[in-house]
């Protein structure tokens, strides 16, 4: 966790807010739509930390279900919560277990993606059906983009890397076709 282990301080904070706000305006002035991804390992990553800069930021909200899950968030009570703010999603799943592994043993992000703790859907325990339904039930028509943040060792035999990437975006596809 980043904010847990070195929280900003509030000056840095209000830096942070006034920075993104900024941006946003600028970004509007521009004709686009600005939008924020909450990270894990970064200062907004819990849905605690989600709720303050969006209390104080006017941004829309880019919807990690893979990092809210690592950061102690519920996908489906995030839609609840921010369902308005939801201006983009990045739809993933996560392998509890191995991600339990890898914090208890001390690892970070760079651990967590080279684990295969982010899994193909339905490796994985977040309800990705659901959350489907409940962000529909939003009224949301955004883009939908599908991540599945993966690192291969150094030592890795890349063809065969290769082979176990392509065959999770199969699964991908298969379980996006069922929820079309």
């Amino acid at each position: 966790r980043g904010a847990e282990a070195d929280p900003l301080a509030d000056a840095a904070w209000s830096r942070l807010v006034g920075n993104a706000a900024r941006a946003a305006v600028i970004t509007r002035e521009a004709g686009f739509e600005p939008t924020f991804h909450h990270h894990a390992g970064t200062f907004v990553e819990s849905p605690e930390e989600i709720d303050r800069f969006l209390d104080q930021v006017d941004i829309g909200l880019t919807l990690d279900t893979g990092h809210l899950v690592i950061a102690g968030g519920d996908p489906l009570a995030a839609i609840a919560r921010w369902g308005g703010r939801i201006t983009h999603l990045h739809l993933k799943d996560v392998d509890g277990a191995e991600l339990r592994r890898v914090l208890a043993a001390g690892g970070g992000m760079r651990q967590v993606w080279s684990s295969g703790a982010f899994a193909a859907f339905g490796r994985g325990d977040v309800d990705l059906a659901s959350v489907m339904t409940a962000i529909e039930a939003q009224g949301y028509d955004g883009w939908v983009v599908v991540e599945q943040d993966v690192l291969n060792a150094p030592d890795a035999d890349i063809r065969r890397f290769r082979a176990e990437r392509t065959e999770d975006q199969r699964v991908n596809r298969e379980a996006l076709r069922a929820w079309a």
